[in-house]
């Protein structure tokens, strides 16, 4: 995109960014579960009861590269602007357009930011290729041959795989790929809108001014993701507590935004920002963060990774689905819309949401096993502690007492104090 000739019209230019467009969303559909998946597998060392203090950290640290790149890239685009001087219009330029800026400084710019961000992603690409290893976790099940004789299922066939996963896990696909279909509208519909929201704020529709405050907004949303990533792995947090309450708070501030838009643009626009970046906050620490983490704990390692596409594929939809829709509601009407969307985020994970922060990714491995041979299952994966409010009491799971386990109730104590020394101790 950054070379193409500069000839070409926008209908061209267009068509161009449609097609290296797909051939990312391609690559990233791809990076995306198997960066999840390599960052869960490769914290499957763990303490003396089976569980891993840390997996969450590690997992939200490798998906807080997004706000990373989102922060570079603003800072990038202010000092571009500024070296270009398109900050204030000014139409009585001759050589501005309608909107007081200068096209070929902005066409520079654009091409500049795609080729900086081609450079990095680049470099990236080969210390991805060519020095990271998999995880010994995923090459274990794969060299599992004479075991794979004995199962019912033949997994390695693509639509198999696909049949299991449904059958068997189809509450925890819904679960995640719902949530994260749901907060992408919200979450990509702000983000691909905080465009037009800024300058619907700011007066004087200074360019640089609007990139500033996305900066600003992009800053605390990063914020959000390492105090996620402190938090997530406390018993007394966990991964869905956190989501519910991070998205009614974001709820509420998008509701509040709506209801009271039209006094609050007129007379109190700072609050109203205030209100916008304070929401980024509890997006990221909150679902952004979780509906990333949960895909990878909730599967077994051979189709870990194609349980997590699916739930990214419905993140994505969710984002087109806000693109088409958003284009036509104004500001006011977005920020309720996304409010109705984030309360239903939190009555999905209310309902269909396990929290296994506190159990050991491997039995997911077992339960599968059991499956696959036929057999019946009787371990951690029928803990009521680890089963979400549907599988517990529309599926009737749970119900078998637990082999070598205590009461449900002390175990739980138990295991937060534990955890929390060994967080703490660390």
């Amino acid at each position: 995109m950054s070379l193409s000739p500069w000839s070409f019209g926008l209908q061209t230019q267009y068509a161009c960014l449609v097609a290296f467009y797909a051939l990312f969303g391609f690559g990233v559909g791809g990076e995306y579960p198997i960066s999840a998946s390599t960052a869960t597998e490769l914290t499957e060392v763990t303490d003396e009861k089976g569980t891993n203090p840390k997996r969450g950290f590690g997992v939200t640290l490798t998906f807080a590269m997004q706000g990373v790149g989102a922060v570079f890239g603003s800072i990038v685009m202010v000092i571009l602007l500024t070296a270009f001087n398109q900050g204030p219009p000014d139409c009585l330029d001759p050589d501005t357009n309608v909107m007081g800026y200068n096209e070929t400084s902005l066409e520079i710019i654009w091409r500049l930011i795609y080729a900086i961000g081609f450079g990095i992603l680049f470099a990236l690409s080969v210390y991805r290729i060519f020095f990271v290893k998999e995880s010994e976790s995923w090459m274990k099940h794969q060299g599992e041959g004479e075991q794979k004789k004995l199962e019912v299922y033949n997994i390695d066939n693509w639509w198999m795989k696909y049949y299991v996963a449904i059958k068997y896990f189809w509450p925890r696909l819904l679960a995640t790929g719902g949530c994260w279909f749901l907060w992408d509208v919200a979450f990509y519909g702000n983000k691909l809108f905080s465009g037009p929201i800024f300058q619907s704020l700011i007066p004087d529709q200074n360019l640089l001014t609007v990139n500033e405050y996305i900066l600003l907004n992009n800053a605390v949303a990063l914020f959000g993701y390492y105090v996620a990533a402190c938090i997530v792995d406390y018993p007394w947090c966990g991964r869905r507590n956190l989501q519910m309450v991070g998205s009614f708070i974001v709820a509420l501030c998008f509701l509040f935004s709506g209801v009271f838009f039209d006094t609050l643009y007129e007379s109190y626009p700072k609050v109203l920002l205030f209100i916008y970046i304070f929401s980024s906050f509890w997006g990221q620490c909150g679902p952004n963060v979780i509906t990333f983490i949960t895909p990878t704990e909730l599967f077994p390692t051979r189709f870990r990774a194609t349980c997590h596409g699916l739930s990214a594929f419905l993140g994505k939809t969710g984002a087109l689905v806000a693109t088409i829709a958003f284009e036509h509601l104004t500001v006011k009407t977005i920020f309720i819309v996304c409010a109705a969307v984030c309360f239903s985020v939190v009555v999905v994970t209310f309902f269909f949401l396990p929290d296994v922060t506190d159990m050991d990714v491997c039995e997911n491995d077992r339960f599968l096993e059991a499956i696959l041979r036929g057999e019946a299952y009787s371990g951690e994966l029928n803990n009521p502690l680890f089963l979400s409010p549907y599988e517990k009491y529309v599926q009737k799971r749970g119900n078998t007492q637990v082999e070598g386990e205590v009461d449900g109730e002390q175990e739980l104590a138990d295991m937060t104090t534990k955890k929390e020394e060994i967080i703490d101790s660390q």
